[in-house]
């Protein structure tokens, strides 16, 4: 055999060839109708799940992120704190 790759190409399509016959040779697959409790259990799951899908599960992270752009300082973050009250003068403070 001087060329191995055609013949192992020629043998592949035949032995695909046969199953696809053996294939067609088989009587179908009988397909049911669902029963009238399938039909409800079907039914109920998809409008159990258009209810779920529109329910908001939270903020995103990116939501979260520009939130505290805006303004809000996080409480581990005190050095870009704004004051809580005025900074304490030292006018007319008595010597010790």
């Amino acid at each position: 055999m001087k060329d191995i790759p055609h013949h192992m190409k020629k043998l592949n399509r035949k032995i695909v060839r046969s199953m696809h016959r053996e294939e067609e040779a088989l009587p179908e697959i009988p397909s049911w109708k669902d029963s009238a409790k399938a039909i409800k259990e079907k039914a109920k799951r998809q409008t159990q799940a258009t209810r779920h899908a529109h329910i908001p599960l939270g903020k995103t992270p990116e939501e979260r992120n520009q939130e505290m752009k805006r303004g809000r300082v996080p409480i581990f973050d005190r050095n870009n704190a704004l004051p809580r009250h005025s900074r304490p003068s030292h006018k007319k403070k008595p010597r010790i």
